[in-house]
């Protein structure tokens, strides 16, 4: 339970920072389309919606967890890569 537990803290934490990051990147390069960062941002948010309701499903089964950490990393990338590219546009 423990660790399913850390994984909700875990959800919040990083999809905050990827919404921090992408508020940051608006704000120091001004040449970035506005449309495409609220594009993003809801994008973070409605992965984070799907993870925190499949955490919440989980009950104590572990392979679901880890299952579920695998997918959570795979999105997070998935974020960052895009952020990246958002950045390279300008």
């Amino acid at each position: 339970m423990a660790s399913i537990k850390n994984l909700k803290k875990e959800l919040v934490y990083t999809y905050g920072a990827l919404l921090d990051e992408c508020y940051i990147v608006q704000m120091v390069v001004p040449s970035i389309d506005a449309k495409e960062v609220e594009t993003l941002c809801e994008d973070i948010e409605n992965q984070y919606a799907q993870m925190a309701a499949a955490a919440g499903a989980l009950k104590g089964k572990k392979e679901a967890a880890v299952a579920l950490r695998k997918e959570f990393n795979a999105s997070v990338d998935e974020l960052v890569e895009k952020i990246q590219k958002l950045i390279e546009k300008k």
